[in-house]
C-alpha cells in the first residue's frame, strides 16, 4: 500500500527532503575536511593525491548502472535506506584511513554510494511530484543544499575546536542514522519492474525488451541524449573543483589560515539560495534561459577566482 494514502502529503515531502538533507550534510563533512586529509597524505603522496581525490568520481561513473538496475529491481524505497546508511558508513570509514590505499578504497565507495542516493533519491523526489501533481524537485535539490552548509558550518565549528575527523564524523553518522530511521515511513513504494505486471509471459517478455541500467549503457545514445550528458559532464567537473578542492584552494592559494576558512561555506550558502529560486525562475524565465544565465555566472565565477589566485 502507498504511503500516500496512510500520511499526508506535507510529511511525506518533508521527510523525502530530510533524506536530501542527510545526503548533503554527509558530502559536505567530507569536504570540509580535505585540507586535514591532505596534510597526513600528501606530505608522502604529494604528486598522486589528485588521483586520490579522482576516486570519488570513479566511484560514482561506476554506480551508473549499478544504480539504475539496483532501483528498477529493488525499487527506491529499499534503495534510499541502503544509500543512505551505505554513504554515512564510508564517510565514517574514511575517518579511519591510515593507509593511502585504504583512503583511496575508501572514496571509491563513498562514490558509489553517493550515486546510488542521487538515482534513488531523485527517484522518491518524482514519487513525490506525482503526488503534488506539480514540480517541486528543486526544493528537494534546496534541501540537499541545506545539508551542506549544515555540513560545512559543523566542519568549521569542529576544525575551530581541533575535533579529529574521526569524531566529527561519528557524530555525522549519528544524525544520519536518526534521519534515516525517522524518515523511513514516510519514503513511496516505487515497485521493482516485474512486479508492476502480473501476466507471466508479458513479464518475461517485457523484461527481455525493456533495457535495464546494464544495457543502457551500451546502447548508441541520440544526439540530444548526448549533447545533455556532455553538459552534465562539464557540470560534474565544475562540482567536484568546489567541493574537493575550494578549502585547498582557501589555504594554498589565498593563504587564508585553516580556522577562517569560510570558502566553502559561503560557496554551498550560495548553492542553497539559487536552488530554492530556481522554481520561481523556471516560472519567470523558462528552464533554458536558466541554464545560460547558470553557466555564464559559473565561467565568470571561475575567471574572478583565476584572477585573485594570480
Amino acid at each position: 500500500m502507498n504511503n500516500q494514502f496512510t500520511h499526508p502529503k506535507e510529511r511525506i515531502r518533508f521527510a523525502i527532503l530530510t533524506f536530501f538533507f542527510a545526503q548533503g550534510l554527509c558530502m559536505a563533512s567530507w569536504a570540509s575536511r580535505i585540507p586535514d586529509f591532505k596534510d597526513v597524505f600528501a606530505a608522502n603522496y604529494a604528486f598522486y593525491w589528485g588521483l586520490i581525490l579522482f576516486m570519488i568520481p570513479v566511484g560514482k561513473f561506476v554506480a551508473i548502472p549499478l544504480a539504475g538496475y539496483l532501483v528498477s529491481k529493488l525499487g527506491s524505497r529499499s534503495m534510499v535506506q541502503v544509500s543512505i546508511l551505505g554513504y554515512a558508513s564510508s564517510l565514517l570509514c574514511i575517518g579511519l584511513a591510515h593507509e593511502v590505499y585504504l583512503l583511496g578504497f575508501l572514496l571509491f565507495c563513498f562514490g558509489v554510494c553517493w550515486n546510488l542516493c542521487d538515482i534513488s533519491f531523485n527517484t522518491q523526489g518524482i514519487e513525490v511530484e506525482r503526488i503534488y501533481g506539480k514540480t517541486i524537485m528543486a526544493t528537494f535539490h534546496g534541501g540537499w543544499s541545506l545539508g551542506a552548509c549544515a555540513g560545512a558550518l559543523i566542519g568549521f565549528i569542529m576544525i575551530l575546536a581541533g575535533v579529529s575527523p574521526i569524531w566529527h564524523y561519528t557524530l555525522i553518522f549519528i544524525i544520519i542514522l536518526i534521519i534515516a530511521l525517522s524518515g523511513r515511513k514516510y519514503l513511496q513504494e516505487s515497485a521493482p519492474q516485474e512486479a508492476e505486471v502480473s501476466d507471466t509471459k508479458t513479464k518475461e517478455r517485457n523484461t527481455a525488451k525493456a533495457p535495464n541500467g546494464f544495457r543502457l549503457l551500451f546502447q548508441k545514445p541520440e544526439m540530444l541524449l548526448l549533447q545533455l550528458g556532455l553538459v552534465g559532464l562539464f557540470a560534474l567537473i565544475v562540482e567536484s573543483a568546489m567541493f574537493d578542492w575550494s578549502a585547498v584552494y582557501f589555504e594554498s592559494v589565498v593563504h587564508v589560515p585553516k580556522s577562517l576558512q569560510i570558502g566553502f561555506l559561503v560557496f554551498m550558502i550560495m548553492m542553497a539560495t539559487g536552488r530554492f529560486l530556481t522554481n520561481y525562475a523556471y516560472q519567470l524565465w523558462g528552464k533554458k534561459k536558466v541554464l545560460q544565465l547558470a553557466g555564464s555566472f559559473i565561467c565568470i565565477g571561475f575567471f574572478v577566482s583565476a584572477l585573485l589566485g594570480g
